[in-house]
Order: C-alpha cells, then sequence, then structure tokens
C-alpha cells in the first residue's frame, strides 16, 4: 500500500492492513531505521510514509536485470559414468 499510495498515514495502514497499533508502530520504525521506508510531513501536520528513495531505486534496478534462471547443475554436462564409479570408489 505504501507503494501504491505515497504518503500514505500509519491510520490508514492500519485500516488497511488490520494490523494492530503497536504492531504498525514497531514496522514502520523498523522500516524507517532500514532507509526501506521514509517518513513524509504532510499538510495539516500529519505524518505520510513513502517507499524511500534508495529502496525504489533497488527495486527498478532488480525489474530492469535479467532474472538468473539457471539451476545448480542442471546446465553442468553430464558426468561420465567412468568418472563417476572412479569417485564413489575413492570415497567409500
Amino acid at each position: 500500500m505504501i507503494g501504491e499510495r505515497p504518503g500514505v498515514t500509519a491510520l490508514e495502514l492500519a485500516a488497511a492492513s488490520q494490523v494492530t497499533g503497536a504492531t504498525l508502530y514497531t514496522l514502520l520504525r523498523r522500516l524507517t531505521q532500514e532507509a526501506t521506508v521514509e517518513k513524509r510531513q504532510l499538510p495539516g501536520g500529519q505524518t505520510g510514509y513513502a517507499i524511500a528513495a534508495s529502496a525504489a531505486s533497488a527495486a527498478e534496478d532488480a525489474a530492469t536485470q535479467p532474472a538468473d534462471t539457471t539451476q545448480p547443475g542442471v546446465d553442468a554436462p553430464p558426468e561420465p559414468a567412468s568418472q563417476a564409479r572412479q569417485d564413489g570408489a575413492a570415497d567409500g
């Protein structure tokens, strides 16, 4: 919700997420300390929250990077059977 509505208040977040006030404020404090979310002063003296610029740019960078679809061992050529038997004999 913070990403969709920059400047959203804690009250709005609590209503939308159905998270209790204490839990929500603890989470918001941690996210602001980690620089994932930033506080914004809103007109009327309220405090709003938005995705921090550094977190937003990191998310954009991740979205533009090609996904690594390789899986360990999947792209590797199969090991010759004779080599596998020799390795097994050495272990035993």
